[in-house]
């Protein structure tokens, strides 16, 4: 009997075919135009997403020099038009800007946001510290109540450009409270190269975002070798976990259904037994 409490993110047990996602694609509002937005805009647009830039100066040359790398369906607007116009909405905005970004883009009943923020600085120490005290994506979904907020970890803009620069595809952790939304952006981040992991309900952000604040450890320590969040997947504890002290979660028997990894998990016969 195993009594253990893992510190894994990774057991994204339920799956779900690829080609379901290949179906007519969404418009993607991305809000903020920096080093992600200018990464995430071309490869959603070579996916076959319309993608809608919302930038506080859509006129501007590098926004203008975004558009025509992204393709001939790009366009751009304001942040407000953006995120009207599109079904999704990806929020690649900084904080503290993003508390203004986020309460001002109009009613956004129905549509899904993805948050990617960190809300941090650096304290006294030099370490970072968050800026809320429960999460971003808790506080933009607070903000727009009718919207279904997904929180996700994806990785660095260089990640991005080359799913395989760090030797192979990485994890990405989504959370969220709407299945459905999760399992929308689960899809897109496989479409991205990543391997999507389901971090469980919205209120996980916060851990999410404690992650990536530890991500930036060794780089504020100015250490000559630093480290990648590359999660990898397991169906270890698919195989072995058995406990008597925990209780199913709420959605076990509802839960989001994920794309099929590339590489399928070993066969509980073939994995190790917990001693």
């Amino acid at each position: 009997m195993i009594r253990f409490i893992p510190i894994l993110l990774c057991m994204a047990l339920a799956t779900m075919p690829t080609d379901s996602y290949s179906q007519d694609r969404e418009s993607v509002a991305v809000i903020g135009t920096g080093d992600m937005g200018d990464s995430l805009g071309p490869k959603l647009a070579q996916l076959g997403y319309q993608v809608i830039y919302g930038s506080r100066d859509p006129t501007r040359e590098s926004v203008q020099d975004l558009i025509e790398r992204t393709g001939a369906s790009a366009s751009a607007t304001t942040q407000e038009e953006a995120a009207q116009a599109a079904e999704i909405v990806l929020l690649a905005v900084p904080w503290p800007p993003m508390e203004q970004v986020a309460q001002n883009l109009g009613n956004l009943d129905g549509k899904i946001l993805i948050d990617i923020s960190t809300p941090f600085r650096q304290a006294e120490d030099g370490y970072m510290e968050s800026l809320v005290e429960t999460s971003s994506a808790e506080m933009i979904q607070a903000w727009n109540p009718g919207a279904s907020v997904v929180k996700t970890l994806l990785a660095s803009s260089n990640v991005i450009d080359d799913p395989k620069a760090l030797g192979g595809p990485i994890a990405t952790l989504v959370a969220a409270d709407d299945r459905e939304a999760k399992e929308i952006v689960a899809g897109i981040v496989a479409e991205l190269g990543m391997v999507p992991l389901d971090a469980g309900p919205l209120r996980h952000a916060r851990e999410i975002e404690g992650f990536a604040r530890l991500w930036f450890v060794p780089v504020l320590q100015r250490r000559s070798q630093a480290w990648e969040s590359a999660i990898r997947p397991s169906s270890f504890w698919a195989c072995n976990w058995e406990d008597d002290w925990s209780e199913p979660v709420g959605d076990s028997d509802n839960l989001a259904r994920f794309p099929e990894p590339e590489t399928p998990p070993v066969p509980c016969s073939e994995q190790p037994s917990w001693q």
